[in-house]
């Protein structure tokens, strides 16, 4: 069956899944898919936790919250202190630079503050629920950066749907291992498709905030295809990684050590990406112009954190 044909019987059971509940499992996505918390909520609904494992989790989430609050406070904080500094004609970059170190510091210390909530949450579950539960990688991941836009919180829930029941669909159906191979390449394929599209939105904010002249948006659009090329090696590890830490979930004979190693390991890769973004946010400030800076979103959003 080539990939046309299985296209056509997807399309016709996803006209049957819809009938059956395959709205209700796009609204799940579209109430969870995209919040952090919520999406949480959704994980934990599949493990069919005990009330004494609920209870301890909710504890564990308690506490990571009320120790992440000052650091998002202090996120907040200096966030506001380097939108003064953009705000004035003579950039002062040795200050700017001081405070982009400090908001690194501030998402890494997040990171391992999650990682400590992380692995006591694995504890409490047991084997079953260990194997299907998300990787670090996972259960870290932010919410995209999408500007609060309804187009794009639009795309990202149809996306999210359609890659949903494709997912259902693999269950469901009794498919060969050349159609399972095609139905993966569709999934991939749709993520590929997301994530374009929000570096797309991304520069073309950018580009229409700050009214970029055509030079200008140029060596933008350089700025961005040459980060890519430099993060790209240390995306391949991030996978490498996330693989690494599906494996030892669904050991039998979990290491909780080792583990552990993998998600430092992690968050050693991300302060790379994120001291990688920092450089291309300076080289970026040195092609806008005072006004245009006076604009400009602060490094958060090459950080991709709010």
């Amino acid at each position: 069956m080539n990939k046309k044909v299985l296209t056509i019987l997807l399309v016709a059971v996803l006209i049957g899944l819809l009938s059956v509940g395959g709205v209700y499992a796009g609204n799940l996505i579209k109430n969870f898919g995209s919040d952090r918390d919520g999406n949480l909520l959704f994980i934990f609904k599949k493990l069919n936790l005990t009330d004494e494992q609920k209870t301890k989790i909710e504890e564990i989430l308690k506490d990571l919250k009320a120790k992440s609050g000052p650091i998002f406070e202090d996120i907040k904080k200096k966030n506001s202190e380097e939108k003064e500094i953009l705000s004035k004609e003579v950039l002062d970059e040795d200050s700017l630079n001081l405070l982009v170190e400090s908001q690194i510091k501030n998402i890494v210390n997040l990171s391992y503050l999650k990682k400590d909530a992380y692995l006591k949450i694995v504890d409490i579950l047991d084997n079953e629920q260990r194997k299907i539960f998300p990787t670090f990688t996972l259960f870290l991941k932010s919410k995209p950066f999408i500007l609060n836009n309804e187009k794009v919180e639009e795309f990202i829930s149809r996306s999210n749907d359609k890659i949903k029941d494709l997912l259902v669909i693999g269950k469901r159906l009794n498919l060969t291992d050349e159609q399972k191979e095609i139905l993966k390449d569709m999934i991939k394929e749709e993520n590929s498709r997301k994530v374009k599209f929000l570096n797309q939105f991304e520069f073309r904010f950018l580009v229409k905030k700050l009214d970029l002249t055509e030079e200008e948006t140029s060596k933008l659009k350089d700025l961005f295809i040459n980060e890519k090329q430099k993060e790209k090696e240390i995306h391949e590890k991030i996978k490498d990684n996330n693989s690494k830490q599906r494996e030892i979930l669904k050991s039998d004979n979990y290491n909780r050590e080792t583990l552990s190693s993998y998600i430092d390991e992690y968050i050693t890769l991300e302060s790379e990406i994120l001291n990688l973004r920092k450089n291309l946010y300076f080289d970026y400030l040195k092609i806008l112009t005072f006004e245009q800076r006076e604009k400009s979103p602060t490094s958060l959003f090459f950080f991709k954190i709010i």
